[in-house]
């Protein structure tokens, strides 16, 4: 069938489904010595290898999101001046301590290109400003795709 959705979503919704359909305890009758005698030849799984099937399917389902959901390379930090910088293809992020006129010392991060930098943002420690710059360059590689 060409009309087959097999996205992840469609996924999810049919291992809801089976998943719902397995643990159905109904009182033994008819209906379901019939549903469940039919289900092989309906489906092509028995009945009691339904939560196998749930199990694969979301298996397939993580790895096919693994698959489909790009990853950033990080950022590699060197010894730059007075501070760190990453170069990147975007752009050149530094990390630095500072110290305020008021006298408290915190870390930046500035994003730019050609000697043209932004302050981004000021941070108690070294990793969390590094941290902050990777999310911000994950943040506008993720935005220019589809």
């Amino acid at each position: 069938m060409s009309d087959t959705d097999t996205s992840p979503e469609a996924v999810e919704r049919l291992c809801k489904a089976i998943d719902i359909i397995s643990k159905m305890t109904w009182p033994e009758s008819d209906y379901l010595a019939k549903v469940k005698e039919q289900w092989p030849t309906v489906c092509g799984i028995s009945w009691e290898d339904l939560p196998k099937l749930v199990s694969a399917l979301k298996t397939e389902r993580d790895t096919y999101k693994a698959r489909a959901a790009p990853k950033v390379k990080p950022l590699v930090w060197e010894i730059f001046r007075d501070g760190y910088r990453a170069l990147s293809c975007i752009g050149e992020y530094k990390a630095r301590k500072e110290v305020n006129p008021t006298g408290s010392k915190h870390f930046v991060y500035n994003f730019g290109q050609y000697n043209n930098f932004t302050q981004i943002g000021y941070f108690e420690t070294l990793e969390a400003a590094k941290a902050a710059a990777q999310a911000d360059y994950e943040r506008r590689i993720l935005e220019a795709l589809e």
